[in-house]
């Protein structure tokens, strides 16, 4: 295996702008599968024939091997990797290990009830690691129907012990739930019924249920998918359960399937939507797969492929962040790099818990385990290309602003330039000012992130401006 540590500085165009505020710290070569734990810390990769997860350690900035944990099947670690969770092919039993830098443990083994009467079986671990909760599909022969039931285990002086079970009915019962997020404490869930193809026609819905004190419920209204086709696909949980993200891959808002993402913030009585975002053109499917940070302010997404690249099915992801109330894209948009494998870039994509570091595979392919391809982790440096290394004194204010904001100098200038540029380097406006130690902006300008560049008596120095 090769491992090759790559920082990056400033990039700038060639007239000193900025390009973009994504940094590459690390790119690992010749993996397949690998992923980046929550707090982005910590890289590992599961390999098959032993099964066997590979750890790295990223604390630093670069990547170095750390252990390897030899286990009977795939499974879950929780957010901090210190404990791990399987569960039994019939799901007779959950079995926990505890990870002490590489010695693996069998510390409990959980008989689970429910394990001959399910259809499907899926469990999460929460954040914390104090929660393992099952969720499962439950055939009931005496009357031939189904339901869904959830069941959860709290760690309590060192063991995980059962802590209730509650049974929800919703959509398509086959299928609702395939797909469910936990919050940081396991007391939130959020679970969804996808929709048409195995909904008998009915739209996608998503519910959220809060257990308190042992006692489960549900948390504000159902949310329904916007058409028949929109289908709910993937979801996500902010660390306190109070933003979720939804995907529908099949939206038709920009163009066919072009896909849509979708936040919604719990307001102590309903979700209401606070930001959507969109494939950019048909058959895109954004959605594919979503992650959002633990405060809710930043979320990844992937869309499966894009045409507009060179004409080529690309699969691409993008990182929106909310300021104020209002969303942007943070930094660029990251395209497959590999044109004829277009359908496995980002599927083992990582966004940390603070929003702030971003792991993109180009490797993950369970059809084929004996591909391998590269594994890069980027870092979001706000201060990348933006600080003022000059002795050229001034102020912005208001920042953010709506697009009317003034520049103060220290001294009175006797020539300057600015330009007024997007997240991308492109330059927006130009502006040169003569004799004056201030300077008012007033544009008309869509909400984000933008910088001013300031050049003046051979001396430089740029700000980052929010508009809100």
């Amino acid at each position: 295996m090769k491992i090759t540590c790559i920082l990056l500085f400033a990039i700038f165009c060639t007239n000193n702008l900025i390009a973009q505020d994504w940094e590459r710290i690390a790119e690992v070569a010749d993996v397949n599968g690998m992923l980046l734990s929550n707090n982005g810390e910590i890289l590992y990769e599961y390999k098959g024939s032993p099964s066997r997860y590979n750890f790295y350690n990223v604390l630093e900035e670069e990547i170095s091997f750390d252990y390897t944990v030899e286990v009977e099947r795939r499974g879950q670690f929780s957010q901090s990797t210190d404990v791990f969770v399987t569960l039994t092919q019939n799901a007779e039993a959950i079995n926990v290990y505890s990870n002490d830098n590489g010695n693996l443990s069998l510390s409990q083994v959980i008989d689970y009830e429910y394990s001959g009467q399910s259809i499907y079986h899926f469990y999460q671990i929460s954040g914390d690691g104090s929660s393992i909760l099952v969720l499962s599909n439950v055939e009931w022969i005496q009357n031939e129907s189904l339901e869904n039931r959830i069941t959860k285990y709290s760690l309590i002086n060192g063991e995980y012990t059962f802590d209730g079970t509650f049974t929800y009915t919703m959509g398509d019962v086959y299928n609702a739930g395939t797909e469910f997020s936990v919050s940081h404490d396991g007391n939130r869930v959020l679970i969804s019924s996808p929709g048409p193809g195995s909904n008998n026609g009915l739209n996608g819905e998503t519910r959220i249920y809060e257990n308190i004190n042992g006692a489960w419920s549900q948390v504000g209204n159902t949310i329904t998918a916007y058409a028949d086709e929109s289908r709910v696909a993937r979801q996500d949980l902010s660390a306190d359960g109070n933003r979720i993200i939804m995907t529908y891959l099949f939206d038709d808002t920009v163009a066919e399937d072009a896909g849509a993402a979708r936040v919604f913030e719990y307001d102590n009585s309903s979700w209401n939507e606070i930001g959507s975002f969109f494939g950019e053109q048909a058959f895109d499917a954004m959605g594919q797969r979503v992650q959002i940070s633990n405060d809710g302010k930043t979320i990844a997404v992937q869309a499966l492929q894009n045409n507009n690249i060179e004409d080529s099915r690309r699969a691409y992801i993008e990182v929106h962040e909310e300021i104020n109330g209002t969303w942007s894209q943070k930094g660029t948009t990251f395209y497959n790099p590999d044109i004829s494998r277009f359908y496995f870039y980002g599927f083992g994509f990582t966004l940390s818990e603070d929003g702030q570091r971003l792991g993109i595979d180009n490797s993950f392919d369970n059809t084929d385990p004996d591909y391998v391809g590269t594994y890069n982790v980027y870092q979001f440096n706000e201060n990348l290309g933006i600080n003022n290394t000059s002795s050229l004194s001034h102020s912005v204010h208001p920042n953010p602003s709506s697009g009317n904001f003034k520049i103060e100098f220290k001294e009175s200038q006797e020539s300057a330039t600015l330009n007024l540029v997007d997240i991308s380097g492109r330059i927006l406006y130009t502006f040169s000012i003569t004799q004056s130690s201030h300077f008012t902006v007033n544009e008309t300008l869509p909400a984000g992130i933008y910088f001013l560049t300031i050049e003046s008596g051979g001396l430089s120095s740029v700000e980052k401006i929010i508009i809100e």
